[in-house]
Protein backbone atom coordinates (compact mmCIF):
# COMPACT_ATOMS: atom_id res chain seq x y z
CA UNK A 1 0.00 0.00 0.00
CA UNK A 2 1.17 3.52 -0.66
CA UNK A 3 1.04 4.55 3.00
CA UNK A 4 4.25 2.58 3.50
CA UNK A 5 5.99 4.26 0.57
CA UNK A 6 5.37 7.97 1.15
CA UNK A 7 8.34 10.30 1.49
CA UNK A 8 7.92 13.24 3.86
CA UNK A 9 9.82 16.47 4.17
CA UNK A 10 9.45 19.36 6.61
CA UNK A 11 7.85 22.47 5.10
CA UNK A 12 10.04 24.53 7.41
CA UNK A 13 13.72 23.76 7.05
CA UNK A 14 14.19 24.97 10.62
CA UNK A 15 12.43 21.88 12.00
CA UNK A 16 15.17 19.27 12.22
CA UNK A 17 14.73 15.68 13.33
CA UNK A 18 16.32 16.56 16.66
CA UNK A 19 13.88 19.42 17.20
CA UNK A 20 10.94 17.21 16.29
CA UNK A 21 12.19 14.54 18.72
CA UNK A 22 12.41 17.09 21.53
CA UNK A 23 8.85 18.20 20.85
CA UNK A 24 7.65 14.60 20.88
CA UNK A 25 9.19 13.93 24.29
CA UNK A 26 7.93 17.24 25.66
CA UNK A 27 4.39 16.31 24.63
CA UNK A 28 4.91 12.86 26.17
CA UNK A 29 5.79 14.56 29.47
CA UNK A 30 2.71 16.75 29.18
CA UNK A 31 0.58 13.68 28.42
CA UNK A 32 2.01 11.88 31.46
CA UNK A 33 1.19 14.83 33.70
CA UNK A 34 -2.29 15.04 32.15
CA UNK A 35 -3.10 11.42 33.00
CA UNK A 36 -1.32 11.63 36.35
CA UNK A 37 -3.37 14.64 37.40
CA UNK A 38 -6.75 13.46 36.17
CA UNK A 39 -6.36 9.91 37.56
CA UNK A 40 -5.89 11.35 41.07
CA UNK A 41 -9.37 12.88 40.70
CA UNK A 42 -11.54 10.88 38.33
CA UNK A 43 -11.24 7.58 40.22
CA UNK A 44 -12.55 9.33 43.36
CA UNK A 45 -15.18 11.51 41.67
CA UNK A 46 -18.10 9.07 42.36
CA UNK A 47 -17.23 9.06 46.07
CA UNK A 48 -17.02 12.84 46.08
CA UNK A 49 -20.44 13.18 44.44
CA UNK A 50 -22.06 10.65 46.81
CA UNK A 51 -20.54 12.46 49.81
CA UNK A 52 -22.82 15.42 49.03
CA UNK A 53 -25.85 13.27 49.86
CA UNK A 54 -27.30 12.63 46.39
CA UNK A 55 -28.66 9.22 45.35
CA UNK A 56 -26.55 6.77 43.33
CA UNK A 57 -28.82 7.40 40.33
CA UNK A 58 -28.18 11.15 40.43
CA UNK A 59 -24.48 10.48 40.94
CA UNK A 60 -24.53 8.32 37.81
CA UNK A 61 -26.21 11.07 35.80
CA UNK A 62 -23.60 13.58 36.96
CA UNK A 63 -20.84 11.13 36.08
CA UNK A 64 -22.17 10.80 32.53
CA UNK A 65 -22.21 14.56 31.91
CA UNK A 66 -18.56 14.74 30.89
CA UNK A 67 -18.87 12.02 28.24
CA UNK A 68 -22.15 13.43 26.95
CA UNK A 69 -20.63 16.89 26.44
CA UNK A 70 -17.51 15.46 24.78
CA UNK A 71 -19.62 13.68 22.17
CA UNK A 72 -20.30 17.12 20.69
CA UNK A 73 -17.28 19.14 21.82
CA UNK A 74 -14.53 16.77 20.60
CA UNK A 75 -14.96 17.28 16.82
CA UNK A 76 -15.71 20.98 17.24
CA UNK A 77 -12.67 21.68 19.39
CA UNK A 78 -10.56 19.51 17.11
CA UNK A 79 -11.59 21.68 14.15
CA UNK A 80 -10.74 24.79 16.15
CA UNK A 81 -7.26 23.33 16.55
CA UNK A 82 -7.08 22.96 12.77
CA UNK A 83 -7.98 26.61 12.24
CA UNK A 84 -6.44 28.35 15.28
CA UNK A 85 -3.42 26.09 15.62
CA UNK A 86 -2.63 23.30 18.08
CA UNK A 87 -0.83 25.46 20.63
CA UNK A 88 -3.82 27.73 21.23
CA UNK A 89 -6.10 24.75 21.81
CA UNK A 90 -3.53 23.06 24.06
CA UNK A 91 -3.39 26.18 26.23
CA UNK A 92 -7.19 26.20 26.54
CA UNK A 93 -7.22 22.45 27.21
CA UNK A 94 -5.01 22.81 30.29
CA UNK A 95 -5.89 26.22 31.69
CA UNK A 96 -9.63 25.45 31.57
CA UNK A 97 -9.54 22.17 33.56
CA UNK A 98 -7.06 23.72 36.01
CA UNK A 99 -9.64 26.37 36.87
CA UNK A 100 -12.38 23.71 37.01
CA UNK A 101 -10.49 21.54 39.50
CA UNK A 102 -9.61 24.63 41.54
CA UNK A 103 -13.31 25.51 41.78
CA UNK A 104 -14.09 21.96 42.93
CA UNK A 105 -11.48 22.21 45.65
CA UNK A 106 -12.84 25.53 46.90
CA UNK A 107 -16.53 24.56 46.83
CA UNK A 108 -17.33 20.84 46.34
CA UNK A 109 -21.11 21.33 46.08
CA UNK A 110 -23.47 19.75 43.56
CA UNK A 111 -23.94 22.92 41.44
CA UNK A 112 -20.17 23.41 41.25
CA UNK A 113 -19.58 19.72 40.46
CA UNK A 114 -22.17 19.81 37.64
CA UNK A 115 -20.77 23.05 36.23
CA UNK A 116 -17.22 21.69 36.45
CA UNK A 117 -18.07 18.45 34.62
CA UNK A 118 -19.78 20.37 31.81
CA UNK A 119 -16.96 22.93 31.67
CA UNK A 120 -14.25 20.25 31.51
CA UNK A 121 -16.24 18.32 28.93
CA UNK A 122 -16.08 21.38 26.68
CA UNK A 123 -12.45 22.43 27.13
CA UNK A 124 -10.50 19.30 28.17
CA UNK A 125 -8.98 18.00 24.94
CA UNK A 126 -5.28 17.96 25.78
CA UNK A 127 -4.54 14.36 24.77
CA UNK A 128 -6.39 14.46 21.44
CA UNK A 129 -4.83 17.82 20.53
CA UNK A 130 -1.39 16.47 21.44
CA UNK A 131 -1.93 13.54 19.07
CA UNK A 132 -2.90 15.91 16.26
CA UNK A 133 0.23 17.99 17.03
CA UNK A 134 2.39 14.84 16.87
CA UNK A 135 0.82 13.95 13.52
CA UNK A 136 1.77 17.44 12.28
CA UNK A 137 5.45 17.15 13.18
CA UNK A 138 6.15 13.51 12.23
CA UNK A 139 6.00 11.68 8.88
CA UNK A 140 3.06 9.33 8.33
CA UNK A 141 5.39 6.33 8.33
CA UNK A 142 6.34 7.26 11.93
CA UNK A 143 2.82 7.90 13.23
CA UNK A 144 2.38 4.43 14.77
CA UNK A 145 5.71 4.59 16.59
CA UNK A 146 5.24 8.17 17.79
CA UNK A 147 1.63 7.72 18.92
CA UNK A 148 2.55 4.43 20.58
CA UNK A 149 5.28 6.13 22.59
CA UNK A 150 2.91 8.94 23.54
CA UNK A 151 0.20 6.52 24.68
CA UNK A 152 2.73 4.48 26.65
CA UNK A 153 4.22 7.44 28.52
CA UNK A 154 0.78 8.96 29.11
CA UNK A 155 -0.51 5.63 30.38
CA UNK A 156 2.16 5.55 33.07
CA UNK A 157 0.45 8.54 34.63
CA UNK A 158 -2.78 6.59 34.95
CA UNK A 159 -0.94 3.80 36.75
CA UNK A 160 0.82 6.05 39.28
CA UNK A 161 -1.91 8.68 39.75
CA UNK A 162 -4.55 6.54 41.51
CA UNK A 163 -1.99 5.32 44.05
CA UNK A 164 -1.06 8.85 45.09
CA UNK A 165 -4.66 10.02 44.81
CA UNK A 166 -5.83 7.28 47.18
CA UNK A 167 -3.24 8.24 49.80
CA UNK A 168 -4.26 11.90 49.50
CA UNK A 169 -7.91 10.97 49.99
CA UNK A 170 -7.02 8.98 53.11
CA UNK A 171 -5.26 12.07 54.45
CA UNK A 172 -8.00 14.51 53.40
CA UNK A 173 -11.46 12.87 53.07
CA UNK A 174 -12.89 16.14 51.69
CA UNK A 175 -10.89 15.52 48.47
CA UNK A 176 -9.69 19.12 48.45
CA UNK A 177 -6.04 18.05 48.40
CA UNK A 178 -6.70 15.94 45.29
CA UNK A 179 -8.46 18.80 43.53
CA UNK A 180 -5.81 21.40 44.35
CA UNK A 181 -3.00 19.04 43.27
CA UNK A 182 -4.78 18.26 40.00
CA UNK A 183 -5.32 21.98 39.37
CA UNK A 184 -1.62 22.63 40.02
CA UNK A 185 -0.50 19.87 37.63
CA UNK A 186 -2.72 21.19 34.84
CA UNK A 187 -1.47 24.72 35.49
CA UNK A 188 2.12 23.44 35.16
CA UNK A 189 1.19 21.87 31.82
CA UNK A 190 -0.24 25.22 30.73
CA UNK A 191 3.05 26.94 31.60
CA UNK A 192 5.11 24.24 29.84
CA UNK A 193 3.08 24.68 26.65
CA UNK A 194 3.14 28.47 26.85
CA UNK A 195 6.92 28.52 27.34
CA UNK A 196 8.34 25.60 25.38
CA UNK A 197 5.81 24.33 22.81
CA UNK A 198 5.99 26.17 19.47
CA UNK A 199 3.12 26.26 16.95
CA UNK A 200 2.84 23.08 14.88
CA UNK A 201 0.44 23.87 12.04
CA UNK A 202 1.57 22.08 8.86
CA UNK A 203 5.03 21.34 10.21
CA UNK A 204 5.38 18.45 7.78
CA UNK A 205 3.77 17.65 4.46
CA UNK A 206 3.75 14.59 2.19
CA UNK A 207 5.63 14.87 -1.09
CA UNK A 208 5.98 12.46 -3.97
CA UNK A 209 8.92 10.08 -4.02
CA UNK A 210 10.38 11.80 -7.09
CA UNK A 211 13.03 14.31 -6.00
CA UNK A 212 12.32 16.80 -8.81
CA UNK A 213 8.74 17.42 -7.69
CA UNK A 214 7.90 20.32 -5.41
CA UNK A 215 6.65 19.99 -1.86
CA UNK A 216 2.91 20.43 -1.64
CA UNK A 217 1.63 23.09 0.68
CA UNK A 218 -2.14 23.09 0.26
CA UNK A 219 -4.22 26.01 1.42
CA UNK A 220 -6.01 25.34 4.66
CA UNK A 221 -9.68 24.48 4.43
CA UNK A 222 -12.18 25.59 7.06
CA UNK A 223 -14.80 22.97 6.21
CA UNK A 224 -15.05 20.13 8.73
CA UNK A 225 -15.04 16.50 7.59
CA UNK A 226 -18.56 15.25 6.90
CA UNK A 227 -19.73 11.71 7.59
CA UNK A 228 -23.00 11.81 5.62
CA UNK A 229 -24.28 13.42 2.46
CA UNK A 230 -22.82 13.83 -1.04
CA UNK A 231 -19.56 15.34 0.25
CA UNK A 232 -19.01 12.67 2.88
CA UNK A 233 -15.63 10.97 2.97
CA UNK A 234 -16.44 7.23 2.88
CA UNK A 235 -13.05 6.26 4.32
CA UNK A 236 -13.44 8.47 7.37
CA UNK A 237 -17.05 7.38 7.85
CA UNK A 238 -16.12 3.70 7.69
CA UNK A 239 -13.15 4.15 10.03
CA UNK A 240 -15.33 6.04 12.53
CA UNK A 241 -17.83 3.15 12.42
CA UNK A 242 -14.96 0.72 12.94
CA UNK A 243 -13.68 2.76 15.87
CA UNK A 244 -17.14 2.61 17.39
CA UNK A 245 -17.36 -1.19 17.08
CA UNK A 246 -13.93 -1.76 18.60
CA UNK A 247 -14.38 0.77 21.40
CA UNK A 248 -17.79 -0.60 22.29
CA UNK A 249 -16.55 -4.21 22.22
CA UNK A 250 -13.74 -3.40 24.64
CA UNK A 251 -15.99 -1.25 26.83
CA UNK A 252 -18.60 -4.00 27.26
CA UNK A 253 -15.89 -6.29 28.60
CA UNK A 254 -14.22 -3.71 30.85
CA UNK A 255 -17.41 -2.21 32.30
CA UNK A 256 -18.55 -5.70 33.29
CA UNK A 257 -15.15 -6.87 34.53
CA UNK A 258 -15.41 -5.85 38.21
CA UNK A 259 -18.85 -7.42 38.71
CA UNK A 260 -17.80 -10.47 36.67
CA UNK A 261 -14.78 -11.11 38.92
CA UNK A 262 -16.73 -10.47 42.14
CA UNK A 263 -19.70 -12.69 41.31
CA UNK A 264 -17.88 -15.53 39.56
CA UNK A 265 -14.74 -15.75 41.73
CA UNK A 266 -15.52 -13.61 44.84
CA UNK A 267 -12.14 -11.84 44.55
CA UNK A 268 -11.23 -9.09 47.01
CA UNK A 269 -10.86 -5.43 46.00
CA UNK A 270 -7.13 -5.71 46.64
CA UNK A 271 -6.83 -8.62 44.24
CA UNK A 272 -9.00 -6.86 41.69
CA UNK A 273 -6.89 -3.70 41.95
CA UNK A 274 -3.71 -5.72 41.44
CA UNK A 275 -5.15 -7.39 38.33
CA UNK A 276 -6.24 -4.05 36.87
CA UNK A 277 -2.84 -2.48 37.58
CA UNK A 278 -1.16 -5.41 35.87
CA UNK A 279 -3.42 -4.94 32.85
CA UNK A 280 -2.51 -1.25 32.77
CA UNK A 281 1.19 -2.11 32.72
CA UNK A 282 0.66 -4.59 29.88
CA UNK A 283 -1.25 -2.00 27.83
CA UNK A 284 1.48 0.59 28.42
CA UNK A 285 4.27 -1.75 27.32
CA UNK A 286 2.24 -2.83 24.29
CA UNK A 287 1.71 0.79 23.25
CA UNK A 288 5.45 1.45 23.53
CA UNK A 289 6.24 -1.43 21.17
CA UNK A 290 3.42 -0.79 18.68
CA UNK A 291 5.62 1.13 16.26
CA UNK A 292 8.16 -1.69 16.08
CA UNK A 293 5.46 -4.31 15.57
CA UNK A 294 3.77 -2.18 12.92
CA UNK A 295 7.04 -2.08 10.98
CA UNK A 296 6.85 -5.87 10.60
CA UNK A 297 3.60 -5.59 8.64
CA UNK A 298 3.31 -4.80 4.95
CA UNK A 299 0.21 -2.70 5.60
CA UNK A 300 -1.66 -1.10 8.49
CA UNK A 301 -4.96 -2.91 7.65
CA UNK A 302 -3.29 -6.31 8.09
CA UNK A 303 -1.96 -5.20 11.47
CA UNK A 304 -5.43 -3.92 12.37
CA UNK A 305 -7.10 -7.20 11.37
CA UNK A 306 -4.71 -9.34 13.41
CA UNK A 307 -5.13 -7.12 16.47
CA UNK A 308 -8.93 -7.33 16.13
CA UNK A 309 -8.86 -11.12 15.86
CA UNK A 310 -6.62 -11.24 18.92
CA UNK A 311 -9.09 -9.07 20.83
CA UNK A 312 -12.01 -11.30 19.78
CA UNK A 313 -10.31 -14.46 20.99
CA UNK A 314 -8.90 -12.91 24.18
CA UNK A 315 -12.24 -11.50 25.40
CA UNK A 316 -13.97 -14.80 24.65
CA UNK A 317 -11.35 -16.85 26.50
CA UNK A 318 -11.28 -14.45 29.46
CA UNK A 319 -15.06 -14.79 29.78
CA UNK A 320 -14.79 -18.59 29.71
CA UNK A 321 -11.76 -18.80 32.04
CA UNK A 322 -12.42 -20.97 35.14
CA UNK A 323 -10.08 -19.16 37.55
CA UNK A 324 -8.82 -15.63 38.33
CA UNK A 325 -5.30 -16.67 37.30
CA UNK A 326 -6.45 -17.70 33.82
CA UNK A 327 -8.51 -14.52 33.48
CA UNK A 328 -5.37 -12.52 34.30
CA UNK A 329 -3.41 -14.41 31.65
CA UNK A 330 -6.12 -13.67 29.09
CA UNK A 331 -5.92 -9.97 29.98
CA UNK A 332 -2.43 -9.86 28.47
CA UNK A 333 -3.64 -10.26 24.85
CA UNK A 334 -6.62 -8.00 25.64
CA UNK A 335 -4.23 -5.24 26.69
CA UNK A 336 -1.91 -5.81 23.73
CA UNK A 337 -4.77 -5.83 21.22
CA UNK A 338 -6.39 -2.73 22.72
CA UNK A 339 -3.16 -0.73 22.59
CA UNK A 340 -2.47 -1.69 18.97
CA UNK A 341 -6.05 -1.11 17.82
CA UNK A 342 -6.12 2.47 19.11
CA UNK A 343 -2.97 3.34 17.22
CA UNK A 344 -3.83 1.45 14.01
CA UNK A 345 -7.27 3.06 13.67
CA UNK A 346 -5.93 6.54 14.45
CA UNK A 347 -3.02 6.09 12.00
CA UNK A 348 -5.45 5.10 9.23
CA UNK A 349 -7.76 8.02 10.00
CA UNK A 350 -4.87 10.48 9.83
CA UNK A 351 -3.59 8.86 6.64
CA UNK A 352 -6.93 8.79 4.83
CA UNK A 353 -8.14 12.19 6.05
CA UNK A 354 -7.13 15.59 4.74
CA UNK A 355 -4.01 17.05 6.25
CA UNK A 356 -5.68 20.29 7.33
CA UNK A 357 -8.42 18.37 9.20
CA UNK A 358 -6.30 16.25 11.53
CA UNK A 359 -7.66 17.86 14.69
CA UNK A 360 -11.28 17.40 13.61
CA UNK A 361 -10.58 13.77 12.63
CA UNK A 362 -9.00 12.97 16.00
CA UNK A 363 -11.93 14.77 17.64
CA UNK A 364 -14.46 12.65 15.74
CA UNK A 365 -12.74 9.52 16.99
CA UNK A 366 -12.82 10.80 20.57
CA UNK A 367 -16.49 11.72 20.14
CA UNK A 368 -17.29 8.12 19.23
CA UNK A 369 -15.35 6.89 22.26
CA UNK A 370 -17.24 9.34 24.50
CA UNK A 371 -20.57 8.18 23.11
CA UNK A 372 -19.60 4.57 23.82
CA UNK A 373 -18.64 5.43 27.41
CA UNK A 374 -21.95 7.25 27.82
CA UNK A 375 -24.28 4.45 26.68
CA UNK A 376 -22.09 1.44 27.47
CA UNK A 377 -22.84 1.12 31.19
CA UNK A 378 -26.60 1.04 30.54
CA UNK A 379 -26.21 -1.74 27.97
CA UNK A 380 -23.95 -3.69 30.30
CA UNK A 381 -26.65 -3.45 32.97
CA UNK A 382 -29.21 -4.89 30.57
CA UNK A 383 -26.89 -7.70 29.50
CA UNK A 384 -26.17 -8.64 33.11
CA UNK A 385 -29.82 -9.60 33.39
CA UNK A 386 -28.98 -12.58 31.20
CA UNK A 387 -25.98 -13.60 33.26
CA UNK A 388 -22.72 -12.13 34.44
CA UNK A 389 -20.87 -13.43 31.36
CA UNK A 390 -23.23 -12.03 28.73
CA UNK A 391 -21.43 -8.69 28.38
CA UNK A 392 -18.14 -10.47 27.71
CA UNK A 393 -19.67 -12.64 25.01
CA UNK A 394 -21.33 -9.58 23.47
CA UNK A 395 -17.98 -7.75 23.42
CA UNK A 396 -16.29 -10.68 21.72
CA UNK A 397 -19.12 -10.85 19.17
CA UNK A 398 -18.79 -7.15 18.35
CA UNK A 399 -15.04 -7.54 17.90
CA UNK A 400 -15.73 -10.41 15.50
CA UNK A 401 -18.10 -8.17 13.52
CA UNK A 402 -15.34 -5.54 13.41
CA UNK A 403 -12.90 -8.12 12.02
CA UNK A 404 -15.36 -8.98 9.24
CA UNK A 405 -15.85 -5.27 8.52
CA UNK A 406 -12.07 -4.80 8.21
CA UNK A 407 -11.87 -7.70 5.75
CA UNK A 408 -14.56 -6.10 3.58
CA UNK A 409 -13.23 -2.53 3.86
CA UNK A 410 -9.65 -3.40 2.98
CA UNK A 411 -10.07 -6.36 0.65
CA UNK A 412 -7.18 -6.37 -1.78
CA UNK A 413 -5.06 -4.16 0.50
CA UNK A 414 -3.95 -6.71 3.07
Amino acid sequence: MEERGEVFQPISKELSKQQARRRVWLLCLIGFMDQFGVSMIITLMPKMVLSTGVSPFVAGLIGSLYGAVQVFSSPLMGKLGDTWGRKALLLISYLGPSLGYLALGLSPSIPVIVASRIHNGIVKHGLSTSKAYLADITPSRDHASTLGTFNAVSGLGFIVGPLLGGKMADTDPTFQLNMFTGALIYALNFLLILTFVPPSQNAVNPVPAKPNQKVRNPKLSCSPPTLFGPKADPWIRNLIFLRFLLTFATLLFRENFTIFMEQRFAVSYTTLGTILSFNGIVTTVAAATCGHVSGLYSSIPRHLLHATLLLTAAIFMATLAPSPALVTICLVPVGVATAHLRICVLSLMLLKGQEDQRGAIVGLGDSVASFSRMVGPSLVGLLQGGGVAMAGYAGSGLACVAAMAITVMFRGNM
